[in-house]
C-alpha cells in the first residue's frame, strides 16, 4: 500500500491509501445513518452499482440495485436516519483486505449491514464503484 500524504476533497489529510480507503467507506457509512447526502456523494463514483440478494417466499432469487443517484437520494429522504441503532449502537468495522494500483476490495460491518466494497482511485480521489451488500 503507498504512503504518500493525502487530502481528502473536505480538505482533511490522510496519511496513506489505507487511511483514505477507511475514510470513504465511513462517509458512507456515517453519511447514511445520519442523512447527509453530502458525504454518501463524496463517497460515490457516479456509475457505482450496489446489489443485494433477495429471495421471495418461494425461493426465487433476484437482486435489488441501487445506483449512486438512489443512494444518495435515499440519504436525503432519511432512509439512513430511520435505520440508525444510534451512535453508540453503529459498530462500523472497516477492513481494508487489499489494495493494488489504483483498486481496492474493503469489508464494512455494522449493526445493521455488511458491504463488501470496492473502489478505485479517480482523479478525484478513492471512490466506491462497486456494491455487495445485505443486512446483518
Amino acid at each position: 500500500m503507498s504512503e504518500r500524504p493525502r487530502v481528502r476533497d473536505d480538505g482533511v489529510a490522510v496519511a496513506s491509501d489505507e487511511e483514505s480507503i477507511r475514510a470513504i467507506a465511513l462517509d458512507y457509512y456515517e453519511g447514511w445513518f445520519d442523512g447527509d447526502a453530502g458525504r454518501i456523494e463524496r463517497a460515490l463514483h457516479p456509475e457505482l452499482v450496489e446489489r443485494r440478494l433477495v429471495r421471495d417466499d418461494s425461493g426465487r432469487e433476484t437482486f435489488d440495485v441501487g445506483t449512486a443517484a438512489g443512494i444518495i437520494e435515499a440519504a436525503a429522504h432519511g432512509d439512513g436516519v430511520r435505520q440508525d441503532p444510534g451512535k453508540e449502537e453503529r459498530s462500523i468495522g472497516v477492513r481494508v483486505e487489499d489494495v493494488f494500483d489504483g483498486i481496492a476490495n474493503v469489508t464494512v460491518r455494522s449493526a445493521v449491514h455488511v458491504h463488501y466494497f470496492q473502489l478505485a482511485e479517480t482523479r478525484d480521489g478513492w471512490k466506491i464503484v462497486n456494491v455487495l451488500w445485505q443486512w446483518a
